[in-house]
């Protein structure tokens, strides 16, 4: 016998992206390419993660899979993640003179937040 289902309530995803306009630009780091060289060290650490990240997903598909909920520890390594390729690839392109702050560890447990 078939039974109807409710269908889950919606809730609405935000995301928020701020970027300030600088109202200076470093031109002796825009104009000589030295971001490129700057931005190096991140781009390895960003792959390093990039791997730890395509492991979490392939865990996190076999928990969504077996308890039909994304496990809350493997979306933050994600959200870390895009988080992180985020900030340095506005670094990369210019749209922000701010140097990218690499990322928190990953793997550490999250603090509560008040509120």
């Amino acid at each position: 016998m078939a039974t109807k289902r409710k269908a889950p309530a919606k809730r609405a995803a935000t995301v928020e992206l701020s970027l300030v306009y600088p109202k200076t630009s470093s031109r002796l780091l825009n104009g000589l390419f030295l971001k490129w060289l700057l931005v190096i060290p991140h781009l390895i650490v960003l792959s390093l993660f990039a791997v730890l990240v395509a492991f979490a997903m392939f865990f996190a598909w076999v928990g969504i899979w077996i308890n039909g909920r994304y496990p809350r520890r493997l979306w933050e390594i994600n959200a870390s993640y895009l988080r992180y390729t985020v900030s340095v690839n506005a670094y990369l392109v210019q749209l922000t003179d701010e140097y990218p702050a690499y990322p928190a560890n990953p793997l550490a447990t999250p603090k509560k937040r008040r509120g």
